[in-house]
């Protein structure tokens, strides 16, 4: 899956005309230091930012799947971290749900 993530941010680079990682990063509200880390295989993707690629790319089926795996362990610590990010995941489930 690691290659996948990689696409993944290869093509929300290109999508939005990102000429660095640092514009990347940015985006997403992570430093360059963490993008770099994750590049290098000293680090993972945290899972807020695999959400916010899948949003920014659009690709909500993949975005639902991954919501899926979220343990329910520190679920409020992590939405009271992050309320932005969560919201906007719970907007595009419920507007999936609403489609099927």
């Amino acid at each position: 899956m690691r290659r996948d993530w990689f696409e993944l941010f290869d093509e929300l680079k290109a999508v939005h005309g990102f000429r660095s990682d640092a514009q990347v990063a940015e985006s997403l509200g992570v430093t360059r230091s963490q993008i770099s880390a994750w590049r290098n295989g000293k680090s993972e993707l945290g899972t807020v930012t695999k959400l916010q690629i899948l949003h920014a790319l659009g690709r909500d089926d993949l975005q639902s799947a991954l919501e899926s795996l979220l343990a329910d362990e520190n679920r409020s610590e992590r939405e009271a971290r992050h309320p932005d990010e969560i919201s906007i995941a719970r907007h595009v489930s419920e507007r999936n749900a609403k489609r099927n």
